[in-house]
Parts: structure tokens; sequence; C-alpha cells
């Protein structure tokens, strides 16, 4: 993974890292809660094989992710396990569990 210093480097790897051809007819709204001095709140957005995102909050996301922004990234780097993680309450997830699933495989 590209050097990444905070959630904008982050959302540029999954912009530059989206697999379309994994959300066709999908239609999703993920509101990450990313503290720290590195965080920051944004709303992904998947409609069917596109990926946007803009900061701020969703009014009803299908999934929300609360996590400070250096345990997020182990997570995305696959230096941690993203369950093991929700486990030590470092990662919560709110929402749809089968899209909770599918996240890593859209991006990586």
């Amino acid at each position: 993974m590209a050097r990444v210093n905070n959630i904008s480097d982050l959302l540029e790897v999954y912009e530059e890292r989206f697999k379309p051809e994994k959300t066709k007819g999908l239609d999703a709204i993920i509101q990450l809660l990313i503290s720290g001095e590195a965080g920051g709140n944004y709303i992904l957005k998947i409609v069917d094989g596109t990926f946007a995102y803009e900061p701020g909050i969703a009014e009803e996301p299908d999934i929300t992710v609360e996590s400070s922004f250096d345990d997020w990234l182990k997570v995305n780097k696959g230096e941690a396990n993203a369950l093991t993680m929700m486990m030590k309450g470092k990662v919560k997830i709110k929402g749809s569990v089968p899209l909770a699933m599918k996240f890593q495989s859209i991006f990586f």
C-alpha cells in the first residue's frame, strides 16, 4: 500500500483499488467516523459499479464504521484482523453485516 498518512490518503487508495465488478447492482452508503488527528468523517457511496466519497455525516448509512485512524489503517493494511479489532472494541461497525463482510473485497 502506498504511504498513507491520513484518512484522505487512505480514501485515495480506495479510489485506486476500487473493483467495480464487485459492486454491480450494489447501492450502499458507508459512513466512516475515523478519530484522531489523521482522521475525519467521510461518506462513501457505492452505486452499481461506481465509487465516490465526500466529507460529512450521512443521514441513513447502510454501515457506520467507528475507529481511530491508526487502528483502521492496521485493518486496511492487513496488519490486524477486523473481527479481532471489533472484539477488542477498537473498531465498531453498525449496520449491514453482509455489506461489512464484502467491504475489503471491494477495495483490496
